[in-house]
């Protein structure tokens, strides 16, 4: 039971209130973008909706009228469960339908379809409600399975649902419809400040734009070996890493913590093994860089922007360098990779403003996981009553 539940919520078995219907088993090489049926498919739960999904003509793909007429069609407010997961935190993962196209809808392979029985739940309800930490503790009891957990129609008929008075579900609905727009807005302005920022870092770092006052400067090609110190750090083992101390940069980024560092200032660290092969990372000051890195250090070249360098090769085609099938590797004739650069005051001028444009996207990924968590924390006091929209 949920602790302090409200007197006025129920608690109804899934069961209970909303019907199950069978759904289709079409994999995704049956559908195109032609056909009279729209079809939802799991692995688009799983990936690309959202709790709540509008559907218009263009959203889904489609299979013949003659496919799709053997099946339930969706109707406004069903809900759509995935009833298999390759992890835990996708079980029951869902979305509510609070939009219809022109053209007839069915869910397709492993899902359930789901309708309300009476009129237990306001329009966009349902959606959230499987997000409850209530209910979702009891989808992942209720899952079988070790390498895909899966859901049987049954089990599913017994998860409890806390359910509030139809008027609370519906402010419920509408603020954390107003957190999901948010969230939406935001996601969108990233993915375009993204495009924006390769687009830009690809003409300046080319040449093809030029910064007022460079207009006529040369570039010149040189090696990473002429400019720089290029070698590969000594590695330390996994069971000395901490939760504490100076950052540990190895094939994935920052790995953990070491009592340490290696590097006293900032390094461009090009990752030279396994399946990150290529990634070129810009390391803080005061950090440990693996083996798992090339280091290419230009402490001793004041002629030479760090950031410059890290910008270009960031945005440069290394695949040419890695060699290797089972374990893919980067050796040090990455000493030998040509780089085109300008003077060293066009290089700084370049630099700052990658890096400002740079700072702004990473204030809207900030206030995105903000946002993100302030979302999580609110639904679950809304979803089991902790805070109540209308006071009794």
């Amino acid at each position: 039971m949920i602790a302090k539940m409200p007197k006025h919520w129920k608690i109804k078995k899934l069961g209970d209130v909303l019907e199950i219907f069978p759904t289709a088993s079409y994999s995704r090489s049956e559908l195109s973008d032609e056909g009279e049926v729209q079809y939802i498919h799991y692995g688009d739960i799983h990936t690309k909706f959202d709790s709540l999904l509008e559907i218009t003509d263009d959203t889904l793909p489609k299979i013949s009228k003659s496919k799709g007429e053997k099946y339930e069609t969706i109707q406004l407010g069903d809900l759509v469960m995935v009833d298999a997961s390759e992890d835990y935190q996708g079980v029951g993962k869902s979305t509510e339908i609070i939009a219809l196209s022109r053209y007839n809808t069915i869910a397709g392979l492993h899902t359930f379809l789901l309708r309300d029985k009476g009129e237990y739940f306001y329009l966009g309800y349902k959606g959230y409600i499987t997000m409850s930490d209530y209910v979702k503790k009891q989808l992942y009891i209720a899952a079988t399975g070790t390498k895909v957990y899966s859901l049987s129609k049954e089990s599913l008929k017994l998860i409890q649902l806390p359910i509030p008075p139809l008027k609370e579900q519906e402010r419920i609905t509408k603020i954390l419809l107003t957190c999901d727009k948010a969230i939406r807005l935001t996601t969108q302005i990233i993915t375009q400040l993204k495009q924006r920022n390769q687009g830009l870092a690809q003409q300046l770092l080319t040449g093809e734009k030029r910064i007022k006052g460079f207009e006529n400067s040369v570039w010149k090609e040189v090696k990473l070996g002429e400019i720089g110190e290029v070698y590969q750090p000594e590695t330390i083992s996994q069971n000395l890493l901490t939760e504490e101390g100076f950052k540990v940069y190895g094939a994935n980024g920052v790995i953990g913590y070491y009592s340490r560092y290696n590097h006293e200032k900032e390094q461009i660290a090009v990752v030279c093994r396994g399946s990150t092969c290529g990634l070129v990372n810009f390391t803080e000051a005061k950090s440990w860089i693996t083996g798992n890195a090339m280091v290419i250090n230009l402490d001793g070249n004041p002629n030479y922007s760090k950031l410059f360098v890290y910008e270009y090769l960031k945005n440069d085609n290394l695949n040419y360098l890695i060699t290797g099938s089972g374990q893919p590797q980067i050796t040090s004739e990455i000493k030998n990779h040509i780089i085109k650069v300008p003077s060293f005051k066009e290089q700084n001028a370049i630099a700052q403003i990658l890096d400002t444009v740079h700072q702004e996207l990473k204030l809207y990924e900030q206030k995105l996981q903000l946002l993100q968590t302030q979302k999580k924390t609110l639904m679950q006091k809304l979803l089991t009553g902790e805070i109540l929209t209308i006071k009794k």
